[in-house]
């Protein structure tokens, strides 16, 4: 069931070209087709609007249920002419963007960068949290691991496996992180070998990158503010 629109309050605005909460079944979500013809190098970003120089409606899908949230383009605030995306979400619910991203060259050869602002709260039995995941899939798009960016409200949560973020587990690696704009630059084959030693690479065809914000069920409707902010996606391959 398509869940119906919560009208925003008046302090949160949404000037996505289409409904948030429209729900698109993640099967459906393609991004870009790694090829080999793609030449190496940070200049081939396989994440299609990974800078969102276009609006979020460019290569990435959405999704939101119940509470007040909100999908917007806004400008970097410390980069002239940049643009990034915010997500924001009060009560329960959630509110995504997503795109997976196909593989035909191995995962160890690929490189993750990004800059984001998460900020969230946590009450105990509820809390509101921003995610940045990076889901890994095998060849018919089934999660077998992740790479998971949480705020830093609370080092623990009761969230996992609240879609879109996995079940907590000896796959999934979790960075807790301030409120602070964060810079990453993640080689997977490291991130592998390091955090993921029981995952084979080989296994790993497809990757799906959500950016969300989600709240407990028990919030109240003003409760659990979340909030992400990403710009600078980018996802290259950079080593034979």
């Amino acid at each position: 069931d398509v869940p119906s629109a919560t009208a925003p309050s008046a302090t949160i605005s949404t000037v996505s070209p289409t409904a948030v909460a429209t729900i698109t079944p993640l099967p459906t979500i393609v991004g870009v087709v790694v090829t080999p013809t793609i030449a190496f190098g940070p200049d081939a970003n396989f994440i299609q609007n990974g800078l969102f120089a276009d609006d979020w409606s460019n290569g990435w899908t959405s999704e939101a249920a119940v509470g007040t949230n909100a999908i917007e383009m806004r400008l970097v605030p410390d980069e002239p002419g940049g643009q990034m995306v915010h997500l924001e979400q009060v009560g329960p619910g959630m509110v995504r963007l997503a795109q997976r991203v196909v593989l035909t060259y191995p995962v160890e050869s690929l490189i993750f960068r990004t800059r984001f602002r998460l900020s969230g709260v946590s009450n105990g039995a509820t809390e509101g949290r921003g995610a940045l995941i990076l889901r890994y899939e095998n060849a018919v798009g089934e999660p077998i691991g992740a790479t998971v960016w949480l705020d830093d409200s609370a080092d623990i949560t009761s969230l996992w496996g609240t879609p879109p973020l996995p079940p907590f587990g000896p796959n999934v690696n979790v960075h807790y992180v301030d409120e602070a704009w964060q810079s990453v630059e993640l080689p997977l084959g490291q991130e592998f070998a390091t955090a993921l030693s029981g995952l084979e690479m080989s296994e790993v065809r497809q990757m799906t990158l959500f950016l969300a914000v989600v709240g407990s069920e028990g919030c109240a409707s003003s409760d659990c503010a979340a909030l992400l902010e990403v710009a600078e996606l980018s996802l290259t391959a950079e080593g034979p």
